[in-house]
């Protein structure tokens, strides 16, 4: 009996390898993640532009994301929709809408 259950639990490793060790990724963090991969041009031009002379490899000013819906999930389906704000030292230096379904960013107007 126990040899059948573990021969049937090798089977379901063996088939469903995705299914049953796959983590969830926080859509917040998936937002970030789709905006560092296709705004890292505009960020780097943003750190050079905030910091003026300041080398980024030795600076000491502070760098933030902000991730949120722009607002709750209702008559309209915000569960994909998120706005990123990146700031250096507490000011908001960029802003991106998310759309997670769509893969798509667009840039806001600061």
């Amino acid at each position: 009996m126990k040899m059948k259950k573990f021969v049937i639990v090798l089977l379901l490793i063996w088939l469903f390898p995705k299914m049953l060790f796959a983590q969830e990724t926080s859509p917040h963090l998936q937002a970030i993640k789709l905006v560092l991969e296709t705004q890292k041009e505009l960020i780097s031009q943003i750190d050079k532009e905030e910091l003026k002379e300041k080398n980024w490899w030795h600076d000491t000013e502070s760098r933030n994301w902000d991730v949120k819906r722009p607002f709750y999930p209702g008559s309209i389906d915000s569960t994909h929709l998120f706005v990123v704000i990146y700031k250096i030292n507490n000011t908001a230096v960029a802003e991106w809408l998310v759309d997670l379904k769509a893969k798509k960013v667009t840039k806001q107007s600061n």
